[in-house]
Parts: C-alpha cells; sequence; structure tokens
C-alpha cells in the first residue's frame, strides 16, 4: 500500500487558517496602539472594515478550498483507503465514476466522482502527493494519471 495523498494535508487545513487569524490579529492589536495613541496615528474605521473583510474572505477561501479534504489517501492493487478525522473506510477502485485534477489552485487537488454513496460522501477530495514543480500546474498530474489508469483497468476487467 502506498500513500498517494500529502503529508502537508494536516498544515493546509489547520496551520495555514490559524496563521491568516495570527496575521489579522497582529494588525488588529497594532491598530489597537494606533487608536490608543500611543504610536500618534489616528486608525480610521475604514481600516478595521477592510480587516474584518480580510478575516472573513480569508476563512472563506479556506473553508472552500480546504474543508472537506481527506487527511489520508492510500493506494493499492485495487483499492483506496481512506482517513478523514475519525472515519476510515476503503473504496474500491471500480466504485469511482471520475477522476478530475484541479490544477490551478495551491495547493493541487484530486477529486474522485464516486459510483455510491460512502461515509466521505460521493466525491472524495485530498491533495495529492506530487512533486511540485515550476511548470507543474502545465503538466498532467502524475497520482492523477495513475488513478486514471487503475480505474480504467477495474472498470475494464469486470466486463466479460
Amino acid at each position: 500500500m502506498r500513500r498517494i495523498s500529502s503529508a502537508m494535508t494536516r498544515y493546509y487545513k489547520w496551520a495555514t487558517p490559524l496563521l491568516g487569524l495570527f496575521g489579522a490579529g497582529l494588525v488588529g492589536a497594532g491598530l489597537l496602539l494606533q487608536h490608543a495613541g500611543r504610536l500618534k496615528i489616528e486608525a480610521p474605521w475604514p481600516v478595521w472594515v477592510v480587516l474584518a473583510i480580510a478575516v472573513v474572505a480569508g476563512l472563506g477561501v479556506n473553508l472552500w478550498l480546504l474543508h472537506g479534504l481527506a487527511d489520508e489517501v492510500q493506494l493499492d492493487e485495487e483499492a483506496l483507503f481512506v482517513r478523514k478525522g475519525a472515519e476510515d473506510g476503503r473504496i474500491a477502485l471500480a466504485d469511482v465514476l471520475a477522476v478530475e485534477c484541479v490544477r490551478w489552485t495551491n495547493p493541487r487537488r484530486i477529486v474522485l466522482e464516486l459510483r455510491r454513496d460512502t461515509p466521505f460522501g460521493r466525491r472524495l477530495r485530498f491533495i495529492p502527493n506530487s512533486p511540485r514543480t515550476l511548470l507543474g500546474a502545465f503538466r498532467p498530474d502524475p497520482v492523477a494519471e495513475e488513478l486514471r489508469r487503475r480505474v480504467r483497468r477495474s472498470h475494464t476487467a469486470g466486463r466479460p
């Protein structure tokens, strides 16, 4: 069995939102210090509005891109083994209908459309354990290509 999901998934899911909130907190603390008169610079109310919009937009983008990602995906000859939170499960490659790679985001994501409902839903998303290169967005993802080949093989193996 080989891990095909990135080991950085936990960092992307938890550390990046926390670092963003920490940075916004530092900016807010700086604005409070300015407003208290210690730095003799007045912070107008639009700055607070922009900070609030940045925090909400940042959290929204994090939820949109990272919410629902599987924590770990492993591949063997005929199945995927998935861990997402406290849930563990096995998904046969024959139950995968389509493999899509979202290449134009950072981190890159793979989305698997499944034939039936699973504890993870009808779509399984994860960050692939692919090498990151300068021109990688212009090349097919090797993990997605391997999954497509194996899914195609599993679909044709079941036919007489």
